[in-house]
């Protein structure tokens, strides 16, 4: 966690942090336990913004701050129009075929399209287990404990436990070690605290069980993996989520 005073600081009733070397927007609203979209919309950014060593981020909400509404939904009156026209020719086919057996679909039409794969929506929602092992510690929030313990020797293999895209890996967040964090969707992610070897970069997108690092040593000099999972910037019990084994 972040305590060091020239780190965070009160400014005005808000807290703000002036970016260090190493930081990112992602990393900041992990260890600070915030919603990515709400940290940019804070600071007036992207979630894909770079920030810069010595930037000032607050970590709270301004005061009296309004969000941004959605793009309002433009309709185009000739596509309406379009619509609407083969809505009646359905409902006229329908009138015409009504009484007679149905035809059997063709061969061809009755095949499955294949499926397009968007990195920006992992098709694949299934949770995974990163690794095998003991199950040291789990999920206490009320202790501090954000996420699971699982031991397991130094080096396996720890695997990403659903598809997404890496939005941090590196070492400047104070207690996790290197740390990945890996976002699934516009609400969920997952980290891996404590991490050797790095097999992926920032920006990076990787498939459900795919290799991303190998098992470090934790703080208490442990070879076990600490993992999270987050909703909405805020941890949730892994358990839940994780398959049964």
């Amino acid at each position: 966690m972040l305590t060091a005073r020239q780190e965070v600081e009160a400014y005005g009733g808000q807290l703000i942090r002036y970016v260090q070397p190493g930081d990112t927007l992602h990393g900041l609203a992990f260890v600070h336990d915030l919603d990515i979209k709400k940290l940019a919309a804070w600071n007036g950014l992207k979630e894909a913004d770079q920030i810069q060593v010595g930037q000032r981020i607050r970590l709270t909400e301004p005061i009296g701050f309004v969000y941004p509404k959605p793009p309002a939904v433009i309709v185009n009156r000739d596509q309406a129009q379009s619509n609407s026209n083969a809505s009646t020719r359905d409902q006229s086919d329908a009138a015409v075929n009504e009484g007679n057996p149905p035809v059997a679909p063709s061969a061809e039409a009755t095949q499955p399209k294949p499926t397009k794969i968007d990195p920006s929506n992992p098709i694949d929602p299934t949770w995974r287990w990163p690794l095998r092992g003991t199950l040291l510690e789990r999920y206490r929030p009320a202790q501090g404990q954000q996420g699971i313990v699982v031991q397991s020797q130094r080096g396996q293999a720890i695997k990403a436990a659903r598809g997404g895209r890496v939005v941090y890996s590196g070492d400047s967040l104070k207690g996790y070690g290197h740390l990945i964090i890996v976002k699934h969707d516009d609400r969920y992610l997952s980290a891996y605290a404590h991490t050797e070897k790095a097999q992926v970069r920032e920006g990076q997108w990787v498939a459900s069980n795919a290799v991303i690092a190998q098992v470090g040593l934790d703080n208490a000099r442990r070879s076990a993996l600490h993992f999270q999972i987050r909703l909405d910037g805020s941890p949730i019990d892994p358990i839940s989520k994780l398959p049964r084994y």
